[in-house]
């Protein structure tokens, strides 16, 4: 976290929750004048590598189990291929 917002009522879950749930049925204006930095905001989270990097690469720890898991998947692809090979 940034410590942009000081958790003060409970879990970082129920906080993710109450704001979530905060803007359910607010309506923009038409004026609004963040119109275009929201829409660069939320063009740049639906962005593929931004998704996965949520998913995938969140923290130090699950980015670098990602790393040994897919330098586990290609040792085990070429141990089978190897032993296709050889026979």
């Amino acid at each position: 976290m940034n410590g942009i917002i000081v958790n003060k009522i409970g879990e970082d879950k129920e906080v993710a929750s109450f704001f979530n749930k905060i803007g359910k049925g607010v309506a923009i204006s038409d004026d609004f004048y963040c119109e275009e930095e929201c829409r660069k905001a939320v063009e740049h989270c639906e962005q593929r590598w931004n998704r996965m990097k949520e998913n995938y690469i969140s923290s130090p720890s699950a980015g670098i189990s990602t790393v040994v898991e897919i330098i586990l998947l290609l040792l085990t692809l070429t141990q089978t291929i190897l032993s296709f090979v050889t026979l």
